[in-house]
């Protein structure tokens, strides 16, 4: 599936830098970025920086890794949306054309109720770009 994020609408800078400064992820004497959670679970964290940067932290290991834009990196941010509502307008928008997403049944979420069963056909967006 091709979708991404594309980068990181002005609006939100000083929004997530509101965010890092009320709710840092980690000190600041560590080497991680200035990030703040966005979602996870018992074996993982998704992190987002003020320039639109996302990441994995893996406990097993205490590593932080970037998020390439495109899908992972665009369901995370979808997850993150529903408890920061305002990340939604990073969200790309549904092209014209665009086919529902049976995975889903356009929903995003196999579990509407919480992100415990996320729909990674679409990214959880709902919606699959149209074919070509």
């Amino acid at each position: 599936m091709e979708v991404s994020l594309g980068p990181l609408p002005t609006e939100l800078h000083d929004r997530i830098r509101q965010w890092v400064a009320s709710d840092r992820w980690a000190g600041p004497e560590t080497a991680w970025p200035d990030a703040v959670a966005i979602s996870g679970g018992p074996a993982w964290c998704t992190l987002l920086d003020p320039d639109g940067g996302v990441y994995c932290w893996c406990p097993w290991d205490d590593t932080v890794t970037p998020i390439e834009d495109g899908p992972r990196k665009v369901l995370e941010v979808v997850i993150g949306a529903k408890y920061r509502p305002e990340l939604a307008v990073w969200l790309p928008a549904q092209p014209a054309g665009a086919l529902l997403c049976v995975g889903c049944r356009g929903v995003g979420w196999r579990d509407p109720s919480g992100p415990s069963d996320v729909c990674h056909a679409c990214a959880a967006l709902g919606w699959l770009p149209p074919e070509r």
